[in-house]
């Protein structure tokens, strides 16, 4: 079946909400291609610091999870995540802890599933192996960043290039 099709027989048909779909579908495309500009951006830095990295990881994350610098200021880790599944959910921030219950055996959050994918891609991004026990302890971006730094001392790929 088309996926035109495929999109109004699953949405109902309405225009509105395949204009919709059609807007989630081009931001997650132009999420893709800038979340590969930042992790890009890394790799062309000379000396990499602590410093220097925060930023294009902060820029990262909000690109993953689809948020604006505008929105996200101030926020932690935990926020930005469930700001995220909020806004993909078209729900009230104030309410994901109610609905954000697992529908599967699995038993993982939507929250909690898009923590893990987004450090995943990191790991995958940026080829490094982040220490998972200390993965569970991070609450700001700068506790994600010295992760990822850390990470990147014992990655031979990287160890050169930090100051």
């Amino acid at each position: 079946m088309p996926a035109g099709i495929w999109a109004r027989a699953s949405i109902g048909g309405g225009k509105k909400k395949i204009d919709i779909l059609q807007e989630t579908r081009n931001r997650l495309r132009l999420s893709a291609a800038n979340s590969a500009k930042y992790l890009q951006t890394v790799s062309e830095m000379g000396c990499i610091s602590i410093d220097a990295l925060e930023p294009v990881v902060r820029s990262y994350v909000l690109c993953k999870f689809l948020l604006d610098e505008s929105e996200a200021e101030g926020m932690n880790y935990l926020q930005l995540a469930e700001l995220s599944v909020a806004k993909s959910a078209h729900i009230n921030p104030e309410l994901v802890e109610m609905y954000d219950v697992s529908m599967s055996c699995s038993s993982i959050s939507s929250v909690a599933a898009k923590k893990v994918l987004l450090l995943h891609s990191i790991e995958k991004g940026l080829q490094i192996k982040l220490d998972a026990p200390k993965t569970v302890q991070i609450v700001t971006l700068r506790d994600l960043t010295e992760l990822i730094y850390d990470a990147m001392k014992r990655s031979e790929r990287w160890s050169d290039k930090l100051g």
